[in-house]
């Protein structure tokens, strides 16, 4: 589909195995934070059940997000939304670092969801554009989303040992800041 915007408005494209890379680091920090993030809010005294409802809420927020950036990454292009996703992966894990009540938890999980959204809602697409409909290209993705977020997920305890809660978070933004980086050449 041709884009309604101005040639100088188009993005550049990004290859297929920047955008892999780009969902490397967004699925090990998910892979991260899914594992680190209940634990920080436990040391910090939140209430299990307000744990519970921080965390219902994020599925919630991806979703919505999800719909709307696939919907208007056809006009303003899918490349954008990897960066939204470095961007708010960045900011998500330096509200977490620095969140102590439920409230601010909330707030990280908002921008959390909205990277999931942004994400989601145009790396297969992009995928099968750029591999012009090699649908093996989609089983590739989702073989980098499993290991790198079991990755993650098993990564997060050694990086909790040797980082601790805080420069663990820190390490998942500068995992932002790469996908931002990366998103941009």
């Amino acid at each position: 589909m041709k884009s309604a915007w101005p040639n100088y408005m188009v993005d550049r494209s990004c290859s297929v195995r920047e955008v892999l890379l780009i969902q490397v680091f967004h699925s090990f920090s998910s892979g991260v934070l899914g594992v680190v993030i209940p634990l920080v809010m436990k040391n910090r005294g939140v209430e299990v059940v307000l744990m519970g409802f921080v965390f219902a809420s994020m599925p919630l927020i991806m979703q919505l997000g999800r719909m709307f950036f696939a919907t208007i990454s056809d006009f303003l292009g899918r490349k954008t939304f990897f960066t939204l996703n470095g961007f708010l992966g960045t900011v998500s894990s330096v509200i977490y670092y620095f969140a102590h009540t439920p409230m601010e938890f909330l707030f990280g999980k908002i921008a959390e969801g909205t990277k999931e959204g942004a994400i989601w809602a145009v790396n297969r697409a992009y995928l099968l554009e750029k591999s012009r409909g090699d649908w093996r290209t989609l089983v590739n993705l989702r073989t980098v989303v499993y290991l790198a977020y079991a990755a993650g997920s098993l990564a997060a305890g050694f990086l909790m040992a040797f980082l601790l809660f805080e420069g663990t978070m820190l390490l998942c933004a500068l995992l932002g800041v790469l996908g931002v980086i990366l998103s941009l050449r």
